[in-house]
């Protein structure tokens, strides 16, 4: 039966290469270059990084700075977007942390 299944799809992958042939559907085209950035905050209890202008923000975090307990680990509240400004990370915590943002552009 494990025979039979893998002609079956070896068919139909031939079948949709033929279909895309027959009616001249094309690839899309290339992606552009992308350059990414990391842009860091100042270090507090409430850290925002923001992407500089011509970029958008594709993701972030946050760094621990100076001293944490060694019996507890770090106590992070907030770690994302920021929901009141755009292309910026948000961290806070009650430790000193430094918010990172990972800025993109096409170019």
């Amino acid at each position: 039966m494990t025979r039979m299944i893998a002609g079956r799809v070896g068919a139909v992958a031939a079948g949709a290469l033929l279909i895309a042939a027959t009616f001249g559907l094309t690839t899309a085209p290339a992606a552009q270059a992308v350059t990414s950035t990391t842009v860091v905050g100042p270090v507090g209890q409430l850290s925002e990084a923001t992407c500089p202008e011509g970029t958008h923000l594709i993701g972030g975090g946050y760094d621990v700075k100076g001293f944490v307990p060694i019996d507890r680990a770090p106590r992070i509240f907030t770690n994302g977007p920021s929901p009141d400004k755009p292309n910026t990370w948000t961290a806070v915590s009650e430790d000193q942390v430094q918010a990172l943002a990972l800025c993109e552009t096409n170019e």
